[in-house]
């Protein structure tokens, strides 16, 4: 069937056996989904055995209480396989979706102690951005000046 389709069970099987050879857990189903959407999946694995490092140049945000800060960050994170499909997979998706949450929380503090980038990462660490994203953050650094 998959075949029929215009899917490669060549690269199908490659893709499954490389992804059990380095511990990531991928269904069948997914690995035809991502053939049948014109993307190599055997590509898409070995995408998602590396650690991606993602660099934010800096953005100036304004608090309430005037003060200026210019944020810049970097993020370690490695693309999760079954968030291919239907996920961003540009890491730009998830700097900007960082982005503008540093942006809510400086723009909307009325304490210049709210902003703290230990607390920020801790934040974002544990909030929604991997599911916004093919990425699942490993860890992130948050530089504010």
């Amino acid at each position: 069937m998959h075949y029929l389709g215009t899917g490669s069970p060549k690269l199908i099987s490659q893709a499954l056996v490389l992804a059990k050879e380095n511990n990531i857990d991928v269904s069948f189903n997914t690995i035809s989904a991502i053939d049948l959407a014109g993307r190599n999946p055997v590509n898409c694995v070995k995408e998602c055995i590396k650690e991606h490092i993602l660099n934010a140049n800096p953005e100036t945000f304004i608090s309430k209480e005037g003060k200026e800060y210019k944020v810049s960050f970097t993020i370690k994170a490695k693309p999760n396989i079954n968030k291919i499909i239907g996920g961003g997979d540009d890491g730009q998706v998830l700097i900007n979706c960082i982005f503008d949450y540093i942006e809510k929380i400086i723009t909307n503090s009325d304490n210049s102690n709210d902003i703290n980038p230990e607390k920020l990462s801790k934040d974002i660490l544990k909030e929604f951005f991997s599911n916004k994203s093919v990425f699942d953050i490993k860890e992130i650094k948050i530089n504010i000046n």
